[in-house]
């Protein structure tokens, strides 16, 4: 997972890659693909510490509750 302040633009984007809106309409996307029972997104690449990381955690599982997933 690729996650950044801004919404990625142009062609070439991946799934996982982007802001937070970004990557959770990627979760909501895999969550209706039949098989997927549950999707592994790797955040130490994205934060810079502890505090970051459980802020972008915190962040990223709401934002997702919210969509639906």
């Amino acid at each position: 997972m690729l996650l950044s302040d801004k919404p990625f633009t142009g062609e070439g984007r991946l799934p996982f890659q982007g802001n937070m809106e970004q990557v959770v309409s990627d979760l909501v996307e895999h969550s209706q693909i039949a098989g997927i029972d549950e999707v592994l997104l790797d955040l130490c690449i994205t934060t810079r510490d502890v505090h970051h990381l459980l802020d972008v955690s915190r962040e990223l599982y709401t934002t997702a509750r919210e969509a639906g997933v």
